[in-house]
């Protein structure tokens, strides 16, 4: 269905605004991503509900499709340079079936770095993402952005660490001094990857759970930013 809107007053166009909320995201079960390969991505996932546009695209006939203005889409889009498309997602309620390789976000903070992170994983193969209870909300729109539309083709969920405990070798990433440097590790069994938070490294709960500490030797830099820590870790694993 084609209908367009030229009032930013509008009211589909404040609802659009209103999921930028996490307390909406999460009343609604939606959220608000942008970007034609994210929208790729997303009808492949079935998952998109409305699209807003610049101009006229080809969707599936149950997607409701508005044809907006600029003034609209600078209401409506969260980037400096829009690229036209704005779309309205149902949250997916995904699970992961297959559980060898796994990412576990312990208390991230950026959306930026969770988003990095997931389209990483995606990258590079692993079957999953975890988040902890405290971490960033994947579906923020920096993180939408910053995954780069693999948020709809990676099962993203929150969970507890110790859930895989029985399952998957824990590897922690930390710095601590009986770490083992990561060019000494060798892992052949299904493993869950566990980076910590920002600031504060992976917390007390994970550190007590972990089978492994693995850290990145480093020659001059005492730490790296946790997005590039997590993709180097993450190949050198996967090997």
């Amino acid at each position: 269905m084609l209908l367009k809107i030229t009032s930013r007053s509008n009211e589909k166009i404040k609802h659009v605004v209103s999921l930028r909320e996490k307390k909406n995201r999460l009343k609604e079960g939606l959220f608000v991503a942008e970007g034609k390969r994210s929208l790729e991505m997303a009808l492949k996932a079935k998952l998109v509900k409305e699209v807003y546009s610049l101009e006229e695209l080809r969707l599936p006939k149950d997607i409701f499709q508005y044809i907006i203005d600029e003034s609209v889409l600078e209401k409506i889009s969260s980037l400096e340079n829009p690229d036209g498309v704005v779309f309205v997602c149902e949250t997916p309620s995904l699970k992961i079936e297959k559980k060898d390789k796994l990412l576990y976000l312990d208390n991230l903070q950026d959306p930026g770095n969770v988003g990095t992170l997931i389209r990483t994983a995606l990258g590079l193969g692993f079957d999953g993402v975890i988040l902890s209870r405290h971490s960033c909300d994947p579906f923020n729109d920096k993180a939408i952005s910053a995954s780069k539309g693999s948020i709809f083709s990676l099962p993203v969920i929150f969970d507890d660490l110790f859930n895989y405990a029985d399952t998957n070798r824990i590897i922690v990433s930390t710095l601590s001094d009986d770490s083992v440097p990561l060019d000494e590790v060798n892992i052949k069994d299904p493993f869950i990857l566990v980076l910590g938070n920002e600031g504060n490294g992976v917390s007390k709960e994970s550190l007590e759970l972990a089978d492994l500490k693995v850290k990145i030797p480093m020659k001059i830099m005492e730490s790296l930013n946790v997005s590039i820590a997590g993709a180097i870790l993450m190949y050198e694993l996967s090997k």
